[in-house]
């Protein structure tokens, strides 16, 4: 089988039926094993926290019962089967209807694209009515391609139908992100819902978070998923497994891939990827800014033994002087080069430490999730110097005049090493180009192994990455 999730090429004579709750699939097919098998995921999160457990000491009966209970959790989340086996048939959710070489049903002949903005780009135009052809589908668009205003232009396009909208965000801050676009579109009769925000009765369209989205769910026929890579998480899949009376439901995502192995949940209820941009096309057809990426190991740091705690490691590590002088100068360079600048520290404490060692120099607040003064400031051109924790720079931070990224995150995560130099590529007035400066440090072995890693990740969104010694 080719990869299904991509291209969506069915397995042949494969015949399925959208049963009458709407949100499964009874499938007969000659290839029963090989779709439980594609449908079998493999939690590496999982067995990683298992290791840990069996590795673990106890010392007493109450801390023994505890780490069997943690083990019977986690063997329950080992192994993931989305199907259920019925009279020599597969019951399987309704997002996996692109496994079916005949179904009916599936098809979107509800809402029309006649109502799209005129303000959207060509790509944008395509992407939205390739999903629109189904009821169920996910959107892939790399940061600063606009994925934000596709979703809010199928919510246009539903309104005219006369169908209600949910958007499920992430964060709080994107409920108010995503509300203030809404407003911008003239989409009218918009509410939020989660933090400050309360549900207003009667809305055509409702931006909330997962958990607050519980209570809303079922009074809306249209289901908008942004950043669709936690449709995999519990509570996202438990969501949209519940939501009986969602006729169409649409994922969007720069990352619609997950690194604990739980990739094919992504699907199960959203679909298939029906439109597929990357950061290397956007960059290729003018979109996106080409980034010019400095990959930097500093040398002759304090020795840290491979099987020490990360977070220990890394503290020593980011907060050693030869890196925070280094720091400091390249921040200083870009400063007076006239560049936007964003410094990334994987935690808060290090870049509080690195404040310390600035005193007089520059001035300037660490920002983090609960502490977004900063964050503002920088939006805003108060300032063009922006120091944070690498979670605050993740989904949802829209400031395309940023021109210099200096990230000391030293992570191995392909979706956080996109997200961040996602940052720089966006298009701006004056900005004629932008540098990524990836910061990594040679003393503690996984950090070298994620070095290499996000090089190799950088080198499918352009041709060049510069490795530097210092």
């Amino acid at each position: 089988m080719t990869n299904q999730k991509l291209r969506f090429d069915p397995f042949p004579k494969t015949y399925g039926e959208i049963q009458e709750n709407g949100i499964e699939i009874l499938v007969t097919s000659p290839f029963i094993k090989e779709i439980k098998d594609y449908l079998t995921a493999h939690n590496k999160n999982a067995a990683f926290q298992l290791q840990r457990l069996y590795d673990q000491r106890t010392f007493n009966e109450a801390d023994k019962q505890n780490r069997l209970a943690q083990i019977d959790c986690l063997q329950e989340e080992l192994h993931k089967e989305y199907y259920a086996e019925v009279n020599n048939k597969l019951s399987i959710p309704i997002g996996f209807w692109y496994l079916c070489s005949d179904i009916k049903g599936i098809e979107n002949t509800e809402i029309s694209t006649q109502y799209l903005p005129d303000i959207l780009r060509d790509y944008q135009v395509e992407s939205v009515k390739a999903a629109l052809k189904y009821k169920r589908a996910i959107i892939s668009l790399a940061t600063g391609l606009g994925k934000t205003l596709c979703a809010l232009s199928i919510v246009i396009c539903a309104i005219k139908a006369k169908k209600r909208c949910c958007i499920i965000v992430p964060t709080i801050d994107l409920v108010r992100q995503t509300i203030e676009s809404c407003h911008k579109l003239k989409i009218e009769n918009v509410s939020g819902a989660g933090g400050t925000y309360l549900y207003k009765p009667g809305c055509d369209v409702l931006v909330t978070t997962v958990d607050s989205a519980y209570k809303y769910i079922d009074r809306f026929e249209v289901i908008i998923s942004d950043e669709a890579q936690h449709l995999a998480a519990k509570t996202w899949f438990n969501l949209l497994a519940n939501a009986l009376t969602s006729t169409h439901v649409y994922g969007f995502s720069a990352t619609p891939y997950r690194t604990d192995g739980m990739d094919i949940a992504i699907h199960a209820w959203s679909g298939p990827i029906v439109y597929d941009r990357s950061a290397k096309w956007g960059i290729a057809n003018g979109w996106l800014a080409e980034p010019k990426i400095y990959m930097v190991k500093i040398t002759g740091l304090p020795f840290v033994r491979s099987k020490t705690i990360s977070a220990f490691a890394y503290h020593k590590l980011a907060t050693y002087k030869k890196t925070k002088q280094y720091l400091l100068e390249k921040i200083q360079t870009a400063l007076k080069a006239g560049r936007t600048v964003m410094v990334i520290f994987s935690t808060v404490k290090a870049g509080q430490e690195f404040k310390k060692s600035c005193v007089g120099i520059l001035d300037f607040d660490v920002a983090w999730a609960k502490y977004r003064v900063p964050f503002n400031d920088f939006k805003e051109g108060k300032t063009n110097l922006l120091v944070g924790n690498v979670k605050l720079f993740g989904e949802g931070v829209d400031v395309p005049r940023v021109s210099c990224i200096i990230t000391l995150c030293n992570n191995d995560s392909e979706i956080t090493t996109r997200q961040v130099i996602g940052r720089a590529m966006r298009i701006a007035e004056g900005k004629k180009d932008a540098i990524v400066l990836d910061i990594g440090f040679d003393s503690y072995e996984p950090y070298v192994r994620y070095f290499t890693h996000r090089s190799n990740i950088y080198k499918t969104i352009v041709d060049t990455v510069k490795e530097i010694e210092v």
